[in-house]
């Protein structure tokens, strides 16, 4: 009986010892991939800082416009280049002429009036700007209140 405790014993402390030198081994070479990713996250760290570096310069103001003016031959906007608004013309206003038009101007006749179509109804509350109808003063009343518009 002495002897297969005393066997017993021994076999469960080698099978410690291998479990524990097969752990050891194991945690090192989880600490060594730990150095190694450790090492590509600095050097990762310096190339983003150069990375941010190099954009800082690139988009230098100064540096930009000097490049503009060199290879793209533009220059700063000069205070006699600013218009008001109202002097644009419009396209399709009356200033508006397209090309090849001033030789021969076109005969333009109105279009005939076509009867307005009731608009569909719009969802309400779908994210656009309401804005109050027009009604008639012998309009029958509607279910819809407010259409929506949208901003240009």
């Amino acid at each position: 009986m002495m002897r297969a405790a005393t066997l017993l014993w021994a076999l469960l402390a080698t099978i410690a010892g291998t479990g524990l030198f097969l752990l050891k081994y194991q945690v090192q070479a989880e600490e060594r991939h730990l150095r190694e990713l450790r090492k590509d996250i600095a050097g990762t760290e310096q190339s983003i800082h150069v990375l941010k570096a190099e954009w800082s310069y690139l988009n230098d103001p100064l540096r930009l416009r000097e490049l503009a003016e060199r290879h793209l031959a533009m220059h700063p906007m000069r205070a006699n280049q600013m218009v008001a608004i109202d002097s644009i013309p419009l396209q399709g206003g009356p200033l508006y002429e397209p090309p090849g038009m001033h030789a021969a101007k076109a005969e333009v006749r109105p279009a005939p009036k076509k009867e307005a179509k009731p608009e569909p109804k719009k969802p309400v509350g779908s994210g656009k700007i309401m804005t109050a109808k027009a009604v008639k003063p012998n309009a029958k009343p509607s279910r819809q209140v407010a259409s929506a518009k949208v901003r240009p």
